[in-house]
């Protein structure tokens, strides 16, 4: 084999490489689970649900008590809500939230999965990406600022300070 030929696959093998590096498919985080734990022992209006994170990074979550009323989940503010406490990866954090009825009800679980706030981007930034989308429209503007994206996940429906019953 010549020398030429040697690097020729060398050059070939590198770019084989890269390839697979750069085109590999992404790993999707798990999503979080929530569960009822309990009633709190001092408060029957004090429910407490546990949260894991199976991902493998800390993970900052809010959580919002939602209502049903008229076939819509409504949230229900000023009932325990949270806003911006993390669990570490791969592991479990128990919280709690006032009953905010005796009628259907559950927890609303969000958290942010990329993208910056619109607050933190620098204010000739914010102008920019204002003047683009008022010109330009969202596909102009979408190249200075992109948007935060999130996601959301609802706990176990709750009748009062219990889980409903599941129908077998």
């Amino acid at each position: 084999m010549t020398l030429k030929r040697k690097i020729q696959c060398g050059a070939g093998l590198f770019v084989v490489a890269l390839l697979v590096i750069v085109l590999w498919p992404a790993e999707e985080q798990p999503l979080p689970r929530i569960w009822f734990s309990g009633v709190s022992e001092f408060d029957s209006n004090r429910v407490l649900f546990a949260i894991s994170n199976a991902s493998g990074t800390r993970v900052s979550y809010s959580m919002l008590p939602l209502q049903y009323q008229s076939n819509y989940w409504i949230p229900a503010f000023g009932l325990g809500g949270m806003t911006g406490f993390s669990i570490d990866g791969h592991s479990t954090s128990n919280h709690g939230a006032f009953v905010p009825t005796t009628n259907r009800w559950r927890i609303g679980l969000s958290w942010n999965t990329g993208g910056t706030a619109y607050n933190s981007l620098a204010p000739w930034r914010q102008k920019l990406w204002k003047f683009t989308l008022d010109h330009g429209g969202p596909r102009l503007s979408k190249w200075v600022w992109k948007g935060e994206t999130f996601m959301g996940l609802d706990g176990p429906e709750m009748l009062g300070n219990q889980p409903v019953p599941v129908d077998l």
